[in-house]
């Protein structure tokens, strides 16, 4: 009996201890919006160039097969972004499905992408070969091509129009951080690369 009440006497000392912890630690544990927004953009992109890359939208009886590529359309007005694809040649725009919600994503109202209001990201800015460019679209091999819009994909001549010929920079920012993403021309890779 005595060796069971020394145990649950240390077991309570042990989560009082915890909690003593837990108690100063966390306050000092500061959410940082600038990251988590950088994070969620960079996983969006990704994901874009996933469906893009699972999706073969080639077809043989369409000369305008390639404008059915998946994308991110950037709004950097309201520092929003939406990830879509056409089925019809660039005609009609089609929403992804957000993996964690299986909702689609919203072109109107759709707080999970909108920057601003979910972490205060007040910019979005471009390196200078992308920086008036707001759709980025992905290629079956997971290339990035560049369009001022979507009605610029629509009208692409060839497979090959847009296509991106230097690294771009998409650098999100707020009063306080900047973070930059970086997608590679040739492979598309995405990665954070600098954050002050």
């Amino acid at each position: 009996m005595k060796k069971y009440a020394f145990t649950m006497i240390e077991l309570v000392f042990v989560l009082v201890v915890i909690g003593i912890i837990t108690a100063v630690i966390l306050p000092r544990i500061d959410r940082d919006n600038v990251y988590e927004a950088t994070q969620q953009l960079e996983s969006h992109i990704k994901y874009a160039q996933h469906l893009a890359m699972i999706d073969n939208v080639y077809d043989d009886s369409s000369s305008s097969w390639f404008r059915n590529r998946w994308g991110v359309f950037f709004d950097t007005v309201v520092t929003r972004y939406i990830l879509k694809h056409s089925t019809d040649g660039g005609a009609t725009w089609v929403n992804a499905i957000d993996p964690l919600t299986k909702v689609a994503f919203s072109d109107t109202d759709d707080s999970s992408t909108d920057l601003n209001s979910k972490f205060d990201i007040l910019t979005i800015t471009a390196s200078s070969n992308c920086a008036n460019n707001k759709v980025l679209i992905f290629d079956t091999l997971g290339r990035p091509y560049i369009f001022p819009s979507d009605a610029q994909v629509t009208v692409a001549a060839n497979p090959q129009t847009g296509l991106l010929g230097a690294d771009c920079l998409i650098t999100l920012a707020s009063s306080e951080h900047n973070a930059t993403i970086t997608i590679e021309s040739e492979t598309g890779y995405t990665s954070i690369t600098s954050f002050n």
